[in-house]
């Protein structure tokens, strides 16, 4: 007789956790700390939960502050192995599409000159529409972002996770406004990366480290919207050598580093598409495992993304140095 599973019985409309989520990080922007930070890194912590995330209120667009940098469960605000340092803001927004503040105050204008017979002024379709935010802000749904990065206390570097340099600024803003000042630049490279990168893809070996992905993306410096984008595809090949004789260089390229990590590096030395080659990353999270063991994994899987990043940084700042 075939057996027949019962469906599982949530109580009070529960459903089971997906367990935590894995933290690897997919992109990268380095940054350099061009003075020490004003407290040492055992006393980070104190200072970062002194500036919590709240939720939006009211009238709120976004609001950022710091949370526990590992899990909320494990505490702390700060998360290190050795030297490196483990850091996590949450960035709430209301959502408010603009096409629909424009409808909601073409409303209101509509409504308002047919009540008086006659046409607003720009100064009163501003007001209007001020007045149509405040109204609409409370109402909205909210987004959250959480923006990770990894202090490298000996090497003064800071490595965040976010393609878009709006979103590591705005961690810099909330680490600089928590430490009262922050003395820190993006990293500038000593040695082109479109010169060097070009080259590669040229023909020139690269280091030994170093080794050419499927991806990359050429550009006419003399007209910067003439692109050519090459995806999964081999680039030792007659098109692209084409390419490049006739003035095109690398904006970015894709590049495999010592068979265990893949990315795309960009000429302002930004990393995307990371992915980590000799390890089975969890991208469903942890679900099934208990607290204890998830809490574990994490932790393993921080040390072991963070030596990793340190040594990748460390050979690229070799080959591109720091003009800095």
């Amino acid at each position: 007789m075939q057996r027949v599973r019962a469906a599982p019985v949530f109580r009070n409309n529960a459903r089971p956790s997906r367990g935590r989520q894995p933290m690897w990080f997919k992109t990268l922007r380095i940054y350099r700390l061009t003075a020490p930070l004003t407290c040492e890194a055992d006393a980070l912590s104190e200072r970062l939960e002194a500036y919590p995330f709240k939720p939006c209120g009211g009238l709120d667009l976004s609001r950022t502050g710091w949370v526990p940098a590992l899990d909320a469960a494990a505490g702390g605000y700060v998360h290190s192995h050795a030297d490196h340092h483990l850091l996590c803001a949450r960035t709430q927004t209301r959502l408010l599409p603009a096409a629909a503040v424009r409808e909601a105050v073409d409303d209101r204008v509509a409504e308002q000159e047919a009540r008086e017979g006659r046409k607003l002024g720009r100064r009163e379709r501003s007001e209007l529409k001020d007045d149509t935010v405040a109204n609409l802000l409370p109402r909205a749904l909210t987004r959250s972002q959480l923006t990770r990065a990894v202090l490298i206390e000996s090497k003064g570097l800071l490595l965040i996770d976010a393609r878009a340099t709006a979103r590591a600024e705005d961690l810099l803003s909330l680490l600089r406004e928590t430490l009262g000042t922050l003395a820190v630049k993006p990293l500038v490279p000593a040695r082109s990366p479109v010169e060097i990168m070009t080259a590669w893809l040229a023909g020139t070996r690269p280091p030994n480290s170093l080794s050419l992905g499927q991806h990359c993306d050429l550009r006419d410096p003399l007209h910067q919207a003439n692109m050519v984008r090459c995806r999964a595809q081999e680039l030792a090949t007659k098109e692209v050598r084409n390419h490049l004789e006739a003035g095109k260089t690398v904006a970015s390229l894709g590049l495999e580093w010592s068979g265990r990590l893949q990315f795309v590096l960009a000429e302002d030395l930004s990393l995307s598409a990371i992915k980590y080659l000799d390890v089975r990353e969890r991208d469903g999270g942890y679900e099934g495992e208990g607290d204890a063991e998830q809490l574990a994994r994490l932790d393993a899987d921080f040390v072991l993304m963070s030596m990793e990043l340190d040594k990748l940084v460390t050979d690229l700042l070799e080959v591109f140095g720091s003009a800095e």
